[in-house]
């Protein structure tokens, strides 16, 4: 990357979010260390995945180091987990009162995977006295005898921080993982298999002989709670979500062609539509979710009776309008460069960690819009939604990456060529998009004026979106 791109970047970076210059130092690294997006992320560690089969003979703990990376093995035929050094020296210095230096931890590592003391010393351009010397400082500060204890700790950390990886990966990748304590009772979740073998996660609510209606989350997932779930039944919907690739996982995807990923979402909405009807049915579509409802109703016209967008960012398709909002920033770096964007991308969710800049973030996306700020307040009430949020964002980077991918490729001359009924809703209170925006919009590609809800501003979840379904519903009896 050129000093003017990252100079370009840092810039965009500031002026999207409330960055200290330590944040900025921090993402400027990222940018000169990444070269690959990772396969998922441990806390703020990024992790790669190398499926080359390890060779069973090896017996060190560490299979591998170059520059600041390490590699550790899976199992023999799964290969082996690629990250920083970083991570292991978080691991051993948990646990001892005096932490190694630099120069002790490069020793350690070298020991670990298998050099003598001697090629250690001749790597680092050391003596081997100095080397020697090293050593016996870390005898004692890791509380062991001989080189032989040293490895054998060595093992155990690795094994421990294998542990940590293998948990995270399988937590994340079957199923709900973390989120699956903050979705209400009364909700119904699995897996389908499809027909390239591989499974689509999706929730059920609402009576299993109600009316199917597809509904389609936005980047990040909305809260859901016991007054929806009651809705729902009220209504006699019931409504699938199908959660697509990148959210709520940690293991992201290192296809960068949203083409493919859009077809592979829309193959992952038809069975998922194959498992609650045989009739067409309505598709409602939350902010960032427009073009996966377009393209999966382009594609499967026999399936979609209607679509309803809610909330949506109308700016998708390269529409140009008159307001900048959160994000606009990340859409002109993807035209440019699709790897700082990314990068972007995860380091501002990586501040998501701290509660206090998360919500000032949040809160200065969402300035001015009432109904917005008391979405927020409720976020930030107690721990727990709190930990749902930080949970949903940290979970979703891969889909926030395909939602602001889709406003660069998506085209809404594609939705206006469907032969099927469309309407827009929107929030007076939404300080994101300019209404009068999303009119001219709604008008060339429905042929009506969008649906404006009083109380309602982006952020599709509560009381506000409860009101949009009651209203869709209405229609859905005319």
């Amino acid at each position: 990357m050129t000093p003017r791109q990252q100079a370009t970047a840092l810039s965009m970076l500031s002026t999207a979010i409330d960055e200290t210059h330590d944040g900025l130092a921090q993402f400027t690294q990222q940018m000169k260390t990444l070269h690959d997006m990772p396969s998922f992320w441990w806390n703020d560690v990024p992790v790669w995945i190398d499926e080359t089969p390890v060779d069973s003979l090896h017996r060190w703990p560490i299979l591998s180091t170059r520059a600041d990376m390490m590699s550790i093995t899976r199992t023999v035929r799964e290969g082996a987990f690629q990250l920083p050094l970083a991570a292991l020296a978080q691991v051993l210095n948990d646990d001892q009162e005096t932490a190694l230096s630099a120069a002790e931890f490069r020793l350690f590592v070298d020991l670990a995977q298998g050099l003598t003391l001697e090629d250690s010393a001749v790597n680092a351009a050391l003596a081997t006295s100095t080397r020697r010397k090293q050593l016996q400082s870390i005898f004692g500060k890791l509380r062991v005898k001989s080189q032989a204890e040293l490895v054998s700790l060595a093992s155990q950390l690795v094994h421990r921080l294998h542990t940590h990886l293998e948990d995270q990966l399988k937590g994340q990748s079957e199923l709900w993982g973390a989120y699956l304590p903050h979705l209400p009772s009364g909700a119904r979740y699995g897996t389908l298999g499809t027909r390239d073998k591989s499974e689509v996660r999706y929730l059920d609510i609402g009576p299993v002989s109600g009316q199917p209606v597809l509904i389609l989350h936005p980047m990040i997932f909305p809260h859901i709670g016991a007054k929806d779930v009651a809705l729902f039944h009220q209504l006699g919907w019931r409504t699938i979500w199908p959660i697509r690739d990148g959210c709520l996982s940690l293991q992201t995807s290192r296809d960068k062609n949203w083409a493919r990923h859009c077809a592979k979402t829309v193959e992952d909405l038809h069975a998922t539509y194959q498992f609650m009807a045989d009739t067409p049915i309505p598709v409602i579509a939350l902010v960032s979710s427009g073009s996966y409802a377009v393209e999966f109703a382009r594609t499967h016209s026999d399936c979609v009776s209607r679509i309803d967008f809610v909330s949506t960012c109308f700016s998708a398709g390269g529409r140009k309008t008159r307001d900048v909002y959160f994000g606009d920033f990340l859409l002109r770096n993807l035209r440019s460069n699709g790897r700082m964007a990314m990068l972007a991308i995860r380091h501002l969710a990586g501040g998501v960690h701290d509660k206090g800049r998360l919500e000032k973030t949040l809160r200065r996306v969402f300035a001015n819009s009432l109904p917005d700020q008391t979405q927020l307040d409720a976020d930030f009430a107690t721990e727990a939604r709190t930990d749902r949020l930080k949970t949903a964002i940290l979970s979703s980077i891969d889909a926030m990456r395909h939602d602001y991918l889709a406003q660069l490729h998506f085209s809404w001359r594609t939705a206006k060529a469907l032969n099927i009924p469309m309407q827009f809703w929107h929030g007076a209170e939404d300080k994101v998009h300019c209404l009068d925006d999303l009119t001219d919009l709604a008008r060339n590609v429905s042929g009506c004026a969008p649906e404006v809800i009083p109380t309602m501003g982006h952020l599709t979840q509560g009381a506000p979106v409860r009101e949009t379904f009651e209203r869709i519903a209405a229609t859905y009896l005319k």
